[in-house]
């Protein structure tokens, strides 16, 4: 499966009959290739229509359980065909979950202040065997209803599974986070009272991810199954290293298998803008690197984490085949805060948007999804960093069809309209013999090529630095002519002149034609 350049667009008795079960296969051996939150004015359709004219490719959604069964099965299938036939959205993310309250289990768990959000009758068997050794799926397993449920009426849509949304999510970071601490996550699983989006222990998650797994790919074997966007390698950590067994997720002929063999992709969410910083004891003080490549530098620091844990867990291709990465949330804001230490600006936001897109690419990233559309205040009404991520304006405000882009918003179209369907070239970037203090890409399709460049910044709360690039292997590959980051709104060019070129942090386009 290819990177493409995409965003996250956020939209906002069952009886199966299988004939001749075969054995399944598991992730540890097989891994297949392959909104109320804006003005009611905003359908779905509409904010599907602007995702797409800013150069999205693809989208990530939601189909709660409460929702579907509210509204009913079929609720979004025009939408779907929609966003899959006439704006030509590929490689689908859904995340699924959130069971509505009839299907909820009820238990309460220690330290919790309210009931698992996990589906009642999880443990129940998956299928029920008829006839002629044909299966249908358990009712009383109300997990495995709702997936059938989502596959019959959504699956050709859909490529990635997503099995709920960020369930380690915390508020006790210091148990996520450090090594050193009692209850970290590195050294024990996580107690059910600090992951308040399960409220369960981590085995129960990760029998959601079996029974998932069990469903989907009985009805289709090259769906991909994600974990929820993580945000913390010590859960991945955790999750490698338990079953789905109620008994402490311990190895039993039962429960075989630990959670990665029951996924094949690891979605993940980063927002780097809090984590441009440490503690310098020497100094006494804290040290700042805010900066749009400091920025996208620890995205994918975050994303080799994740990996390096895959791999120390025997997802290396060896022992087990290696997993895809994607990246389901994303970005930084527009605007520093008073008495914030995180980074904020415009220019910031721009620059970070180009600069992931390229390196997610040569990182092998396989899905990028930004948060979000569009913006829900204003600039100087804003009190929270993430209303100020996005693609457009406003969309509070902003009635259809007077939307505005933001500066991430042409920066993301520009590199859109200028890599999408380009495949990165890691030869053809070796030769481009950039300098430590610069950076980029080149990326080809057919007899064409792209080449991305900029200069690093390396200051604090500064996007200046200027580099002197030789510009020779652009000429020797007829690239000379230079698109800015807003060509997508002027559609200006200009052609390249000399035998070297000034760098800034603001990446620019130098392409054949």
């Amino acid at each position: 499966m290819q990177t493409k350049n995409v965003i996250l667009l956020s939209l906002g008795i069952l009886h199966i009959f299988v004939a001749n079960a075969q054995q399944q296969k598991t992730a540890n051996n097989n891994v297949p290739v392959h909104n109320v939150y804006y003005s009611p004015a905003w359908t779905d359709q509409k904010l599907s229509e602007i995702a797409a004219w800013a150069g999205v490719h693809s989208s990530r959604l939601s189909l709660p359980d409460e929702f579907l069964e509210n509204q009913g099965a079929k609720a979004r299938t025009k939408e779907f065909a929609y966003y899959k036939n006439q704006l030509k959205f590929n490689d689908l993310t859904v995340f699924i979950g959130s069971a509505s309250s009839k299907n909820r289990d009820k238990q309460l768990y220690p330290g919790c202040t309210e009931t698992s959000k996990a589906f009642k009758g999880i443990y129940k068997p998956v299928w029920i065997e008829g006839k002629n050794k044909s299966f249908r799926i358990n009712p009383e397993n109300t997990l495995a209803s709702y997936i059938y449920m989502v596959y019959s009426n959504y699956g050709k849509y859909i490529a990635y599974w997503e099995v709920f949304n960020e369930p380690d999510f915390t508020y006790n970071w210091v148990v996520a986070s450090k090594k050193d601490v009692s209850d970290s996550w590195w050294s024990k699983p996580p107690n059910p009272k600090d992951l308040p989006n399960l409220n369960c222990p981590i085995y129960s998650y990760v029998r959601m991810l079996r029974v998932t797994y069990e469903v989907i790919k009985r009805l289709n074997n090259k769906e991909l199954i994600t974990t929820g966007g993580i945000g913390y390698p010590s859960f991945l950590h955790q999750l490698l290293n338990v079953t789905d067994n109620p008994d402490q997720g311990k190895v039993s002929a039962e429960y075989p298998l630990k959670a990665g063999a029951y996924f094949d992709v690891l979605s993940f969410h980063d927002y780097p803008f809090y984590y441009l910083s440490f503690w310098d004891s020497q100094a006494g003080k804290k040290i700042y690197n805010r900066n749009s490549d400091a920025a996208a530098e620890e995205f994918i620091s975050k994303k080799n984490q994740y990996e390096q844990i895959l791999a120390e867990n025997g997802y290396n291709g060896k022992l087990y085949p290696r997993k895809y990465l994607i990246c389901t949330e994303l970005n930084i804001p527009a605007k520093q805060y008073k008495n914030s230490d995180d980074i904020g600006s415009d220019e910031a936001q721009k620059n970070f948007t180009i600069k992931t897109l390229v390196l997610a690419q040569k990182n092998k990233i396989s899905q990028l999804y930004y948060f979000v559309l569009g913006r829900n205040a204003d600039t100087d009404q804003s009190n929270d960093p993430y209303q100020l991520m996005g693609l457009y304006y406003n969309l509070k405000t902003s009635l259809p069809g007077k939307q505005v882009l933001t500066s991430q918003g042409v920066a993301f179209k520009t590199t859109s309209l200028l890599l999408y369907s380009y495949e990165y070239n890691e030869r053809l970037t070796n030769k481009m013999n950039l300098p430590t203090n610069a950076s980029g890409a080149a990326f080809v399709k057919k007899n064409d090529v792209v080449f991305v460049v900029w200069a690093k910044t390396s200051k604090d709360l500064s996007e200046n630095n200027s580099v002197t690039y030789d510009i020779s292997v652009l000429t020797k590959n007829k690239a000379v002519i230079v698109h800015d980051w807003n060509y997508s709104i002027t559609l200006k060019t200009r052609i390249l002149d000399g035998s070297s070129l000034k760098l800034t942090p603001c990446p620019i386009f130098i392409t054949t034609k």
